[in-house]
């Protein structure tokens, strides 16, 4: 799970590097879904404030992609 705002620095090159080696992950944000790239809108979205079961739901997507 990567959070794409880290203390005011984007964590987009860490997404581009997760997805170029196919790992899976999940975007934990406070932004709306329209402000996720475009080329992210496949990843799972996991807004603030979080919510224990959404992570719970996507976790089988997740393991399958693995």
């Amino acid at each position: 799970m990567i959070d794409l705002n880290l203390r005011k620095q984007t964590a987009l090159p860490l997404a581009d590097a997760l997805e170029g080696r196919n790992v899976p992950f999940v975007v934990a944000t406070g932004y709306a879904s329209s402000m996720v790239p475009a080329c992210y809108q496949h990843i799972f979205l996991w807004e603030k404030p979080y919510h224990l079961e959404e992570l719970v739901r996507a976790l089988p997507a997740l393991i399958y992609r693995s």
